[in-house]
């Protein structure tokens, strides 16, 4: 939607200066109508949907994951670039600070947070900090298993061998959860 008004706006701007150098008659510049401000209906899911897709998510690769963005709403993007350092299990919080998404051509990299006010602290409920800690075993497992061949990039979401886990990825998972 902010494409489609960027495009009509710029659109817009162009008649109007066509109409100062006299190229076409007032009256073009008021046949072109603004976007639909409509906003896209959203689904959300009921209590039990959400039961059942948690239950789904436990037996998933990622279902510490899963459990962390139900119970905080993060985005996925701050998911996959959060960061070890910035899960202080000991005050049950997870700080917030960047997200791993696509950048300068088309690549996926690590950075700031969507806007400013996306940076912040969240605290996380006790069961989630448990789930938190089993992963964190596992990953330290993994990481051990595979020794200096693990790039450790200190993620608290990576893949097998220690990388960003790809959003792809990550969006594959979900369906099949959700299926």
């Amino acid at each position: 939607r902010t494409t489609v008004n960027g495009i009509h706006a710029m659109f817009r701007h162009a008649l109007d200066q066509a109409v100062r150098w006299g190229l076409v008659a007032p009256i073009a510049t008021e046949q072109v109508d603004p976007p639909s401000r409509d906003n896209p209906e959203r689904t959300v899911w009921s209590g039990e949907q959400l039961r059942l897709f948690l239950k789904a998510a436990s037996k998933d690769a990622h279902g510490c994951l899963w459990r962390l963005a139900v119970y905080t709403g993060m985005r996925r993007g701050e998911l996959l670039g959060a960061n070890l350092a910035d899960a202080d299990m000991e005050r049950g919080v997870v700080a917030v600070k960047r997200s791993y998404s696509r950048g300068a051509g088309n690549l996926y990299e690590m950075g700031q947070t969507k806007t400013h006010s996306s940076r912040r602290q969240i605290t996380i409920p006790a069961s989630i900090v448990q789930d938190l800690q089993a992963h964190f075993i596992k990953q330290m497992d993994r990481r051990l298993e595979l020794g200096t061949d693990y790039l450790d990039q200190g993620l608290v979401f990576a893949d097998g061998i220690g990388r960003p886990v790809h959003p792809n990825t990550l969006a594959d998972h979900f369906a099949k959860v959700t299926k």
